[in-house]
């Protein structure tokens, strides 16, 4: 069960090692270090709390746990490779809060990251709200139940709530009073057209379909117009004919609906491309309206193009390729290059940097990573894409504050890949992400490090395969993270926070452990620094504290702006 790549965005672990197993005290990242000559004070703003075994923390509250799951999917300061599957046990920051008395905040919260788009992947957040939603405390099931609307926008997040409820009602039915009204709500707070723009793309997930939530929910329209609707759901095109027909002939906007709904319906068996094309054209149909042989066609793509968002766009460049759609010296390639390199569509689109790199890469490589499907890569869209990778840079908002970034230039940076997808490889997916940072940030220092550290001079101007290149032929080595730390206290450097990304594990240090060795910087340098380690091609292993706010790992393949902005 879950969402697909696509449908959480519309809103990122291997097997453990005996080491991990064993709970090693050194890389288990429940089991805090020790800070040598500790001070009870880091900072006059941050309240900090002494540990058991030494040391004092920055204490990380219920709220800030919620944050980070509703972000990430945990909420003990890790980010993992592979999705999990969300557990209660996952998320004890809601359940303890909501037994704080503090459910509606929750649920504020919920809204918010949905609503705001601060999280890369919106299963955790709809997760939340079902579990909200099957609590006892009743105002807390209220505000939840009143935001099913808000969270759940399309019928995709619809359904994923629904099953999530299902599965967390134990014995009981879980369609109380509550739950039918909520799900009517959803169904009755859209106007005619978009409800059935929205019944019509997607159908059924999860197991669900409309006609189950219209049948188990006991739906009742709130006018005629949405009645109609919900009756072409439940009993198809010719019962509705038949309704316009003898109560609604003279009435445009009854007409103007069952029109929609018939152009849906012929579509769906038509093998008439000019058919589908003027359907298409007139209706703004979607891609999911048009049956698969008929997106082998040159024709449905040109009539699809016209109105397709950029993300979808994005996406198919090699399908247009491959049939012949984006060709040398035609106004379709020439239309695509320059939606291509529009910041302001970039911009409002929310395509990340490296979203675009991985399309980009993956373009040049003529092949995708499943199918078959195969094309030769047109040299503008090639350039279109590398420029919509800079330009994308202004999507992300800057912190302004002193970072500096190191990379771990091992030989073990050239294995394994990101986000499961074998075009991208870890150095270059660091390469690209220093880059990414450097374009966004004014205050932004790049070194390299394996068990010694050097600076990296890269210029703004450069090329990610440029950088690239260079970064392979460093001299190579076995790694320390601590050594970042390390260097700016013995230097005074003031960081605000460290960005390292390294290889399969974050477990690799010298004689001082990477926490430790951020704790003797904070203590002597800026108490509010902060550390975040990124493990391109991770093992479960990790670095930071979970009771400490300013350290985060990730155990990732990709990154996210998540990443950037919503870091506790």
């Amino acid at each position: 069960m879950g969402l697909s790549n696509e449908e959480n965005k519309e809103g990122g672990g291997d097997a453990a090692s005996d080491e991990e197993e064993l709970g090693d005290p050194l890389i288990d990242a429940n089991i805090p270090v020790m800070v040598r000559n500790p001070s009870p004070v880091l900072s006059e703003s941050h309240t900090v709390v002494p540990h058991e075994l030494g040391g004092f923390l920055w204490p990380v509250t219920d709220l800030c746990r919620l944050r980070r799951f509703l972000c990430m999917g945990k909420d003990d300061g890790t980010y993992p490779a592979k999705e999990e599957d969300l557990t209660r046990e996952l998320a004890k920051s809601v359940l303890t809060l909501i037994q704080d008395g503090k459910g509606v905040d929750v649920v504020n919260e919920i809204v918010d990251f949905s609503v705001q788009g601060r999280t890369p992947r919106i299963a955790p957040v709809i997760f939340s709200l079902a579990l909200c939603c099957r609590e006892s405390d009743v105002p807390t099931k209220r505000a939840a139940y009143k935001a099913v609307s808000s969270v759940c926008r399309i019928p995709t997040h619809l359904f994923y709530f629904t099953e999530l409820c299902e599965k967390l009602s134990g014995l009981s039915s879980g369609w109380g009073r509550a739950m039918r009204r909520a799900i009517s709500d959803w169904y009755n707070g859209r106007d005619a057209m978009r409800l059935a723009f929205s019944v019509t793309k997607y159908r059924a997930r999860e197991g669900w379909s409309h006609r189950d939530l219209l049948r188990l929910a006991h739906v009742k329209p709130r006018d005629d117009l949405v009645g109609l609707v919900l009756k072409y759901v439940i009993k198809g095109i010719k019962s509705i004919e038949e309704e316009v027909a003898e109560k609604h002939s003279d009435e445009p906007k009854f007409e103007r609906v069952l029109e929609y709904l018939k152009a849906v319906e012929s579509v769906k068996s038509s093998r008439d491309e000019e058919f589908v094309c003027k359907m298409i054209d007139k209706h703004r149909l979607t891609r999911e309206h048009i049956p698969t042989k008929m997106l082998k066609s040159r024709e449905i793509w040109k009539s699809l193009l016209s109105d397709i968002p950029m993300t979808s766009l994005i996406r198919n460049l090699g399908r247009l390729t491959t049939i012949g759609l984006i060709s040398s010296n035609n106004d379709i390639s020439a239309e695509i290059v320059k939606k291509l390199t529009n910041s302001e569509i970039l911009r409002s689109a929310r395509i990340h940097p490296f979203n675009v790199l991985t399309a980009s890469k993956m373009y040049s490589m003529g092949k995708g990573n499943k199918g078959k499907l195969l094309w030769k890569p047109h040299p503008a869209i090639s350039g279109a894409l590398d420029r919509a990778f800079y330009l994308s840079f202004a999507n992300i908002a800057p912190t302004n504050q002193q970072i500096m970034i190191a990379l771990d230039v091992s030989g073990v940076m050239d294995f394994g890949m990101c986000a499961g997808n074998t075009t991208i490889r870890p150095r270059y997916a660091a390469v690209a992400m220093a880059m990414v940072t450097m374009h966004v940030e004014p205050n932004t220092s790049v070194m390299a490090f394996t068990e010694q550290f050097s600076e990296l001079v890269i210029s703004k101007e450069e090329t990610v395969d440029e950088v690239y290149d260079r970064v392979r032929e460093l001299p190579q080595g076995t790694v320390d993270v601590a050594l970042p730390m390390i260097h700016a206290r013995e230097c005074k450097l003031h960081i605000d926070a460290f960005m390292v990304f390294t290889s399969h594990r974050s477990d690799s240090f010298g004689d001082i452990h990477p926490t430790q060795a951020l704790r003797e910087y904070r203590r002597d340098v800026n108490a509010k620094a902060k550390l975040l380690v990124f493990a391109m091609a991770s093992l479960k292993a990790g670095v930071a504290d979970p009771n400490d706010k300013g350290m985060l790992d990730l155990w990732i393949r990709f990154w996210s702006p998540a990443t950037h902005s919503n870091i506790p």
